[in-house]
């Protein structure tokens, strides 16, 4: 893992126990090569769901991102409503087939003030 480079992946520790982790990449889908920061790799196992814990890995990501100058980062998700990402501001961007699954690419605009 780096602190630095990339892809760099965020951790949730609770204790003794992961509780989830995530992923700040480039270039994470080969038919959206024109977008090159991605949030990916995000899970939180079903048992720790519902604490803040997926919003704040998405959070810790985004700030991360904003500090080495990312303007955009970009996602994939399964959930063809936005789901989470939705709730906390992600923009929908298209439906597209990648991989043999139905996936919605989204983004999120990072600016400077942003939170």
């Amino acid at each position: 893992m780096s602190t630095d480079g990339l892809p760099m992946h965020v951790i949730a520790i609770r204790g003794d126990k992961v509780v989830g982790f995530g992923a700040l990449k480039l270039r994470e889908m080969k038919i959206c090569e024109d977008r090159e920061h991605w949030l990916g790799s995000l899970y939180v196992p079903p048992e720790q769901r519902g604490r803040g814990i997926a919003s704040g890995l998405i959070e810790e990501i985004v700030r991360r991102g904003r500090e080495r100058g990312v303007t955009f980062l970009s996602l994939q998700t399964e959930r063809l409503d936005g789901g989470l990402y939705s709730k906390i501001g992600w923009t929908s961007l298209e439906k597209v087939h990648y991989k043999g699954l139905e996936v919605l690419v989204m983004e999120r605009f990072l600016r400077l003030g942003d939170r």
